[in-house]
């Protein structure tokens, strides 16, 4: 239900909604001086629903950010209805836009933002270096983009790097909220739910993403749905449909697989050193200070950006081309020198999937055998036996390896091209009716030093 007024501007409810309700009962009372009862009121919202299905047009509703062909609009989530459009010429505020905004609970004011600030003044902050500002800013852009795909940002560090802190303050930047951070999930479906309440997810603290989440967290980035059995039904689904940019942070590599690193930029934060700390009271201080400021600029870019769109090639040599392809042109904005958008995200991608395969206990396992076998510096049989030579000398299989040959096949095929990155090469042939072959060797080329330390390092 979209609610209007000269004040607030237009507001979207759910029609099962306590707002909903509550607004319902507020309107009876000034009309009738009475209170409405239970049952009338539930007989109203049935026929709202009724109506809104059956003889109402469909709009599509939106969290803090929308897009129509030829603007961009950002809700500030302030009292008086104020939202920003951003055209290609530039930005401004105005009230009640053609697209719908639904405020869900936690969702947080933003402040008025100003004009004339500089980026600078947020590196300042973080003490990042070059190489993680650029990524930082990088995923900053991207998450303002009107419309999916997106890309999550995985920031890795050390006890006392402030990678937590770091994701507060971005998700301050995009989309504040009483919630600011939570835990990733264990199912799909309380995924789903979070990211149809939210514009920017934050997960803190992972340990690990698993396969099928890690899956589903990719589907989400370039627009995939989620279903499930309505409540209370047996033949009726409830559909989620919600495309956002991701945050999660953690120690180590948390996330190793490649569809979600081809999908990521990968942040390395070091350990703060101790002559460097500043108090979290002195940064949220000097941060509310150059936030106006900061998104001033950061609607300039994305102004640029829209302006500039068309006009830009879609890069290849990165995965998620539409999302490169709106950094390239917002590059200009920036300062930054052409081409360093696009640079950055290969190595960043490049570097995360080495870093991560050269760690990962299957992969390093597979060196061993491979290393027992030195004549032939190779493995040639089917995926159940290379499985037997995955048990210790007790005949037992470590947790954190694949348990069965079905999950083995599984695990090799999303592994072998961050295998091959290092020279170690795979190649699953097809199934017969009583096993699947495999053969895995190390390419006898010339390596580069980096990977010849990095075979060292695995060995």
């Amino acid at each position: 239900m979209a609610v209007t007024s000269p004040e607030r501007g237009t507001v979207c409810h759910p029609i099962r909604s306590d707002a909903t309700r509550g607004l319902v009962r507020l309107r009876y009372h000034r009309r009738t001086a009475k209170t409405i009862s239970r049952e009338a009121l539930s007989e109203i919202i049935d026929l709202m629903e009724a109506e809104a299905v059956y003889d109402s047009p469909e709009e599509k509703v939106h969290v803090r950010i929308a897009g129509t062909a030829d603007a961009a609009y950002y809700d500030l989530g302030r009292t008086d209805g104020a939202v920003v459009k951003i055209t290609s010429a530039s930005w401004m505020l105005i009230h009640n836009p053609p697209v719908y905004f639904f405020r869900p609970a936690g969702f947080a004011a933003q402040v008025m933002p100003e004009r004339g600030g500089k980026l600078i003044d947020l590196r300042a902050l973080l003490h990042f270096d070059d190489m993680n500002w650029i990524l930082f800013l990088a995923f900053l852009i991207v998450s303002l983009k009107p419309t999916h795909p997106y890309m999550a940002l995985l920031v890795s560090g050390a006890y006392g790097s402030g990678k937590s802190k770091v994701s507060e303050i971005i998700k301050r930047i995009i989309d504040p909220n009483a919630i600011e951070k939570q835990r990733l999930p264990k199912d799909e479906h309380t995924l789903a739910i979070q990211a149809a309440m939210s514009r920017l997810l934050v997960y803190d603290n992972a340990s690990s993403v698993r396969w099928d989440l890690s899956d589903f967290l990719c589907a989400m980035l370039t627009g995939g749905g989620f279903s499930t059995r309505k409540y209370y039904t047996d033949d009726e689904q409830r559909m989620f449909k919600n495309s956002v940019p991701i945050i999660i942070n953690g120690i180590g590599e948390f996330a190793s697989q490649h569809d979600l690193l081809d999908r990521s930029i990968v942040l390395n934060l070091p350990a703060i050193p101790e002559g460097a700390r500043q108090t979290e009271k002195a940064i949220n201080i000097r941060f509310e200070e150059i936030l106006p400021s900061i998104l001033g600029c950061l609607f300039d870019i994305v102004s640029t950006a829209m302006r500039r769109f068309d006009e830009v090639e879609p890069p290849t040599t990165v995965r998620m081309a539409d999302s490169a392809q709106w950094l390239v042109a917002a590059e200009p904005a920036t300062g930054l020198p052409a081409g360093t958008f696009l640079r950055a995200l290969e190595e960043s991608v490049k570097e995360a999937k080495i870093e991560n395969t050269i760690n990962h206990p299957l992969v390093r396992k597979i060196i061993h055998i491979l290393d027992v076998n030195v004549a032939a510096r190779s493995y040639e049989g089917t995926v159940g036996e290379l499985h037997d030579r995955l048990r210790d000398d007790f005949g037992r299989i470590e947790k954190v390896l694949p348990q069965t040959p079905s999950h083995l096949s599984n695990a090799l095929q999303r592994l072998a091209p961050g295998m091959a990155a290092i020279g170690v090469m795979v190649e699953l042939q097809p199934r017969t009716n009583r096993a699947r072959p495999v053969r895995i060797w190390i390419e006898e080329t010339e390596y580069t030093p980096e990977q010849d330390a990095m075979l060292k390092r695995m060995g």
